[in-house]
């Protein structure tokens, strides 16, 4: 059998062929499991290892495609490459897996909502000039990651798409983009041609030319005990601070 790391690497393409390789073993093998989709292969169905006990996911270059939530609940999946040739990381197709780091390729030119979800262990992500959209709470409740960096390419910030994400320490958009900045070294994400901020963390200094702070933009910034409001601000969206439970001083 082929081993990966030490350990044996199990040769299908979805949960059940895990199940039944597992079974027909001919020695005793401990999950998690180690993954390997077959050579060939062109897509991951949608839930294909929904909730399986792997550790690794070694896909093949064929691979084009990777379904919703083909992943969704893996709660010990902590490595995973994906090939050059996915356009899209789609609907929840990690949440809620142990992901540590994801180097987006740059082929993907969206991802999609909620497609990592609450990865509580995913400290670093790298965003390439590719990506054009960034869906509703893409990175929601990934309370691990650090820093997050803005490519000129991105277009489109869905609600909620770093928030919350209480770890946060420094946010900065790329100069030439033309639909957000990050204007005075503020530590936020701010649509330019509204001077809203969209995503803030414990470190934003809000410039005095914004003049409204988004919807959730700040939600559940646990780390944040003070920020100052300059009287340029018009508007104040729902949610905006909440549930900052350290918020003292504003």
């Amino acid at each position: 059998m082929e081993t990966y790391k030490g350990k044996p690497v199990f040769e299908v393409s979805n949960g059940m062929a895990l199940e039944d390789a597992v079974s027909r073993s001919s020695e005793i093998i401990e999950p998690p499991y180690t993954v390997k989709i077959p050579d060939g292969t062109q897509a991951v169905r949608r839930y294909a290892f929904n909730r399986c006990d792997i550790e690794t996911v070694i896909l093949p270059d064929s691979v084009e495609e990777i379904d919703e939530g083909a992943f969704l609940f893996c709660s010990n999946l902590h490595e995973i490459t994906l090939p050059v040739g996915i356009k899209e990381i789609r609907y929840k197709t990690f949440g809620f897996s142990a992901l540590e780091k994801m180097d987006i390729p740059d082929s993907v030119v969206k991802i999609g909502s909620y497609s990592f979800e609450r990865c509580k262990n995913l400290e670093f992500v790298n965003i390439p000039e590719s990506v054009r959209t960034i869906e509703t709470g893409a990175f929601s409740g990934c309370q691990s990651l650090r820093t997050i960096f803005i490519p000129d390419s991105v277009e489109s910030i869905g609600l909620s798409a770093f928030s919350p994400c209480p770890g946060l320490e420094r946010i900065r958009v790329a100069e030439n983009n033309p639909v957000y900045d990050s204007r005075e070294d503020c530590n936020a994400v701010i649509e330019s041609s509204t001077d809203k901020l969209i995503i803030g963390c414990k470190n934003t200094i809000i410039p005095n030319s914004v003049k409204v702070i988004g919807g959730f933009a700040f939600c559940r910034c646990s780390s944040l005990t003070s920020i100052r409001i300059p009287d340029s601000v018009t508007k104040i969206e729902d949610g905006a601070f909440d549930r900052c439970e350290n918020l003292k001083e504003v």
